[in-house]
């Protein structure tokens, strides 16, 4: 095996291999062979598994055809992982997101560290394009097409409790042991439960158009198709393909993200990106301010409200009359109950 300043290999007694993702000079993990029994992946990060792939690398993407080949070139590496000759077990220690979760996807089994945040999702619809190393394919053969497109098409993440709940992984690690975990799983026999029967009838193609009208109104409801149009590409790869494990379909998969990546709506989500993570930055230095005071309750100023409170800042909002008051409180309170989950926190 070639040696890598990023991965390392060690093969134990038993003949497991332990692939190990700690990529040098960075503080988390992203994407940019001896015959074994199993291969365990994990990370050497302490912040999780994998963030995804690049995004800096982003805008040196200046043609379709140039995205559309390295988006084949990362398939092809995560098809020659699903297609090992032994089991494969991801091990997931926190976030594993984008590119990450797909590389998760491919491997036989996952296993994860219990938690209370939602660290599991594909959030590329965010950046105006969708999951390229062929998660708009495994993802919904995995858990059904009800759920996958839930999250693909928000981009909304999972906990681990419910991803092993709907089978995204198969087992939480509890007492921190995610060797002897990630073991008993390369022991498990290869089968796993069929996705629940609805999802496979949705599949067939008769019925995909029904369940698309459907999918593309909803996400019409949020963004128009015109100015926003990663959703319905997203839609109109399972409507065309239904998610089979087909060469056609991981090919159809990176001619879309190609397609999307050059888009106005992409490149400006992209930047958005970036200037999001500036402001992150300087918001991580010191500050003095430990109170609030906010003059109008509307949409921005009741959420800008809600996430200094957050944010551990003592808060005060105005505005004419209660009425105008009571809406922004609703919001916040739904905001509280996604951030939170442990009893009286909201409340607090």
């Amino acid at each position: 095996m070639t040696p890598s300043r990023h991965w390392r290999l060690d093969c134990d007694a038993k003949d497991i291999g332990w692939l190990c993702f700690d990529r040098q000079d960075a503080g988390a993990n992203t994407l940019s062979q001896r015959r074994l029994r199993g291969l365990v992946i994990h990370s050497g990060k302490e912040s999780g598994f994998v963030a995804g792939a690049d995004i800096n690398e982003f805008p040196a993407l200046d043609s379709e055809e140039r995205a559309f080949a390295l988006t084949r070139q990362g398939q092809t590496i995560l098809d020659r992982l699903q297609r090992l000759p032994y089991p494969s077990v991801a091990v997931l220690n926190g976030f594993a997101l984008g590119g990450g979760l797909e590389l998760a996807l491919a491997c036989s089994h996952r296993v994860a560290m219990a938690g209370d945040e939602p660290v599991f999702g594909l959030p590329e619809v965010q950046l105006g394009v969708h999951p390229g190393f062929g998660g708009t394919v495994r993802l919904p053969e995995l858990i059904g097409v009800r759920r996958a497109m839930d999250m693909i098409l928000t981009g909304r993440s999972l906990r681990p409790g419910e991803a092993l709940r709907v089978g995204l992984i198969d087992a939480l690690i509890t007492d921190g042991d995610w060797r002897s975990a990630a073991i008993g799983q390369l022991e498990r026999p290869g089968t796993r439960a069929p996705v629940p029967l609805l999802d496979r009838l949705l599949a067939l193609g008769p019925v995909r158009p029904m369940l698309s009208r459907t999918l593309r109104r909803k996400a019409a409801e949020k963004a128009h198709p015109e100015h926003y149009p990663a959703p319905g590409a997203i839609i109109d790869l399972w409507e065309e393909h239904g998610a089979a494990p087909s060469a056609a379909s991981y090919e159809a998969e990176a001619r879309s993200f190609g397609r999307l990546v050059m888009t106005p709506a992409s490149r400006n989500l992209v930047r958005v990106y970036f200037l999001q993570e500036r402001l992150k930055k300087l918001a991580t230095a010191r500050s003095t301010v430990s109170r609030v005071h906010v003059v109008g309750a509307g949409v921005m100023g009741g959420d800008i409200a809600a996430w200094c409170a957050l944010k551990g800042l003592e808060v005060t909002l105005q505005d004419r009359e209660m009425r105008f008051i009571e809406p922004a409180l609703a919001r916040a309170s739904a905001l509280f109950a996604r951030k939170f989950r442990k009893p009286g926190a909201v409340e607090a």
